[in-house]
């Protein structure tokens, strides 16, 4: 065991979980490759060591218990859930190719990233796929508004369609990139506004661009998520610091640019636009299956199955609920949905605690917290979003998620000297 422990060193892991957060928006296929490596250097260097008690694991752990108790939790119901499937193997499939993978992901990262200095390595490896996304963004604009009509622009780089008539990055469809979008742009605020005696220069030039970037997808789903985002931020920057109006100020302007960029400003205010009719199915839709089964849901990995029996437009194909949180109610029932909301709050308060001890006190570990504050809220966004798109159902999206949410665990315990308070 000794040789394959000096060969894969506890740092080496975690810049290959930079790797992966920096490939995250440009490769499915590199997410499901970095995984299987991932998973080979947290088997050496956490686990096999912990057999040994020559190191342990961060779930072998004390602190680790409030986060543990309800994912075991949901991971229990998710496999209740496949059990009583209406579609047993499309459950088991999901439980093995999906949920366990994603939880894996959550796990790994938050042992990978309880090492100094991991925050800093995540973030700037997200910052350099921001600046990549940046300067792809303009060349999708410019293809969109070189043809007389919407929808038959093509990728000059991908050589794709560009069928939304919007930016889409590296993405197929632009709520996606909304997604990326707004967790750089947090990632970015928290850095200037809880540092801001230090020179930001780039990150202000790269904090604008995502913004432009942001409004160009006319995404109303991810200008939520960066306002509750923003407000979470806020609410952890220490007293007296004059930056609260001015980075509402930004959002007002962002948000306001985005509905004005859509050109049906009554319609999307009255939630009379054709996504917000097409959600109003598809919520529906969620609806019917939990009311028919509400304690284990259909079954996990059946929505799609199931829709068609439970959709107003039979004509319309199967489709996903376009809101995470009734899907999860759909497929696991409103107990697998508890659980998974117990898991949220859970983690969300930890992190909170936690940068609100950073912030009442001068630590020397400031510049991870600043990161560390950024990569939270951008969490928060994420969660925000989830209410009207499908990032918990999308591989890079939600492998980002539990990988981020898992990052932002270990960070948050480098420096623990004692037990967060209950």
């Amino acid at each position: 065991m000794s040789f394959p422990l000096r060969l894969i060193s506890r740092q080496r892991a975690g810049w290959l979980l930079a790797l992966f957060f920096f490939v995250n928006p440009f490769s499915k296929a590199g997410v499901e490759i970095l995984f299987f490596l991932l998973l080979g250097v947290w088997l050496i260097r956490w686990v096999a060591p912990a057999f040994q008690r020559s190191s342990s694991t961060l779930w072998l752990l004390p602190e680790s218990r409030k986060v543990s108790l309800p994912l075991a939790a949901y991971l229990a119901l998710c496999a209740l859930s496949a059990a009583s499937s209406s579609f047993p193997l499309l459950s088991v499939q999901g439980l093995i190719r999906k949920t366990l993978e994603y939880l894996l992901f959550f796990i790994m990262a938050s042992d990978i990233a309880r090492q100094p200095g991991s925050c800093r390595r995540i973030s700037m490896a997200l910052l350099a796929a921001g600046w990549l996304i940046v300067a792809y963004s303009p060349l999708q604009w410019w293809a969109i508004h070189q043809v007389a009509l919407p929808g038959i622009a093509q990728d000059l780089i991908r050589h794709r369609p560009l069928s939304y008539g919007r930016i889409v990055g590296p993405y197929e469809n632009p709520n996606d990139l909304a997604t990326f979008l707004m967790i750089l742009i947090l990632l970015v605020a928290g850095r200037i506004l809880w540092r801001p005696f230090e020179p930001h220069r780039a990150l202000w030039v790269l904090g604008i661009l995502l913004l432009g970037s942001l409004a160009l997808t006319q995404s109303r789903g991810g200008i939520l998520g960066l306002w509750a985002g923003v407000l979470f931020l806020i609410s952890l920057l220490p007293k007296g610091r004059g930056v609260r109006l001015a980075a509402l100020l930004t959002l007002g302007l962002t948000g306001g640019l985005i509905l004005i960029s859509k050109g049906n400003l009554p319609d999307v205010l009255a939630f009379s636009d054709s996504g917000s009719q097409e959600r109003s199915i598809m919520w529906n839709a969620a609806c019917r299956m939990i009311r028919d089964r509400p304690v284990f849901g259909m079954g996990l990995n059946t929505f799609m199955a199931n829709y068609l029996a439970y959709a107003d437009s039979p004509n319309q194909g199967p489709a996903y609920a376009h809101n995470c949180f009734l899907q999860i109610a759909a497929e696991t029932g409103i107990s697998g949905l508890l659980a998974f909301l117990w898991f949220l709050t859970a983690l969300f308060s930890l992190l909170w605690r936690r940068l609100r001890e950073s912030s009442s006190s001068e630590e020397p570990s400031g510049s991870e917290i600043s990161w560390l504050a950024g990569l939270t809220s951008g969490l928060v966004a994420f969660m925000v979003q989830s209410m009207v798109d499908t990032n918990l159902y999308a591989l890079r999206q939600a492998a980002l998620f539990w990988a981020l949410g898992g990052a932002a665990l270990g960070a948050s315990l480098v420096r623990l000297k004692r037990p967060l308070a209950p």
